[in-house]
């Protein structure tokens, strides 16, 4: 399994909360399950495109502009047959809301929070409360869901 953040250089920031997702999985050994994770990817409203690996059990999401993609409908795509997330390295746009102490990270468009933790170079950043960045890192949880943590290896004030 690859243990690589990805980071992305993107140009002007759009409103879209997350703008790409690299999803590791594991399959459940169903050859056909795996073929057609492209294709139920590919579907869901908001997805311009889909990558798969299946060799590597990678499968990367970039999303279009102003989407409104929610990550429990996406990974359930992901996990319908059995198929079981491992990592989620993504790009977002949102606010980030606390003090030293205690950061929250809430993505634009998205009623979702994750609790922020700064790493590597993004740890000696300080980030003012209330400003829109964005955020590359690591989502990290059982779910990936609400309560789950974003681990920012690299945040960049958006103007």
């Amino acid at each position: 399994m690859r243990l690589v953040i990805f980071l992305l250089a993107l140009g002007l920031p759009a409103a879209a909360q997350f703008q790409q997702m690299e999803v590791t999985f594991e399959d459940t050994g169903c050859a056909s399950c795996v073929e057609s994770l492209e294709g139920r990817l590919t579907r869901v409203r908001g997805v311009e495109a889909v990558d798969l690996d299946a060799e590597l059990g990678v499968v990367t999401l970039r999303l279009e502009e102003n989407n409104r993609v929610r990550l429990g409908p996406l990974f359930a795509r992901i996990t319908q047959d059995g198929t079981k997330i491992t990592r989620v390295a993504a790009v977002a746009h949102g606010a980030i809301e606390g003090n030293a102490d205690a950061w929250v990270f809430h993505p634009s468009g998205l009623g979702q929070t994750f609790r922020l933790l700064l790493t590597g170079e993004a740890a000696k950043v300080r980030p003012e409360s209330g400003a829109v960045y964005k955020v590359s890192g690591v989502l990290t949880g059982t779910d990936f869901g609400e309560g789950s943590v974003f681990e920012a290896a690299a945040i960049v004030a958006v103007k």
